[in-house]
């Protein structure tokens, strides 16, 4: 996934598209994730400072708290943009509430 992500960010990207970047990455190296996304999004040295819009898919959302400024959901073949994470904490869509850990899939 670094390599991954190493061969996107020498092209200087305005959007960034990271698939599934924590969701099998363990505390530390997750952490790592955030952490890197998150200094992109402000404008990481790596690129001049520019900041980089990035979209990301997660199976879980809980970890990108505090990170994500704005979240949409994909499901059942629909898309909805849920906003800001007070806003995502009010949606009471079955999906998202599995996305939250908070019920099972099925």
């Amino acid at each position: 996934k670094r390599a991954g992500l190493a061969r996107a960010l020498m092209l200087r990207p305005e959007l960034l598209l990271v698939d599934g970047a924590i969701s099998s990455a363990d505390l530390r190296h997750a952490h790592w994730w955030l952490g890197f996304l998150d200094a992109l999004a402000r404008g990481h040295p790596v690129l001049g400072g520019q900041p980089v819009t990035l979209v990301a898919t997660a199976e879980d959302l809980r970890p990108w708290r505090g990170h994500a400024t704005h979240f949409a959901l994909l499901a059942e073949q629909r898309f909805s943009v849920l906003g800001d994470w007070a806003q995502v904490e009010q949606d009471t869509s079955a999906a998202l509430r599995v996305l939250l850990g908070e019920t099972k899939p099925g």
